[in-house]
């Protein structure tokens, strides 16, 4: 099932405690692992990926740190996932940018691609919706946040089987 990586767990522990502590400026990676009891090289790594990513600014040197690139309502959830865990792509042939598409063999006769892509593209769109204020307590996060109507070209795709020919 669908599960958060250790990783992306961190990840989300690390940027909490960035959005929740704005007013201290920089913080190292060191303060932010000893704080929560996360392995440093690791805290370094996903720092080193959110920086990538644009949601971290990093400053190097002796009064180096780490800040949020932008306010924690403008990051989502997706974009934090992304960069820990690349593209989401639930299936193969689910098409996704930055992502390989490889065919499982079974497109042709497949009863569940359309449906696949439908909770695939929903779900993205959830994860867009919430952000990392929501994640760190700053915004309560309501069920009305998140409720989205899912654009189906014809919703009895979803409960039918496919006919083969």
């Amino acid at each position: 099932m669908l599960r958060i990586s250790k990783k992306l767990d961190y990840g989300l522990i690390i940027l909490a405690h960035l959005a929740m502590n704005t007013e201290d400026g920089v913080i190292s990676a060191r303060n932010i692992a000893n704080e929560y009891g996360l392995p440093l090289p690791v805290t370094s790594g996903i720092l080193k990926a959110f920086s990538s990513a644009g949601i971290v600014k990093s400053t190097r040197g002796v009064r180096g740190g780490h800040e949020l690139a932008r306010p924690s309502g403008e990051i989502t959830f997706g974009e934090i996932a992304e960069a820990i865990e690349g593209p989401m792509q639930m299936a193969d042939c689910v098409m996704v940018e930055g992502a390989s598409r490889r065919d499982c063999g079974y497109e042709k006769n497949c009863p569940v691609r359309e449906p696949v892509r439908v909770v695939h593209n929903t779900l993205q769109t959830v994860f867009e919706r919430i952000t990392l204020s929501h994640l760190a307590g700053q915004v309560p996060l309501a069920t009305s946040d998140i409720v989205i109507n899912v654009p189906v070209s014809d919703p009895t795709i979803l409960f039918q089987r496919s006919q083969a020919n």
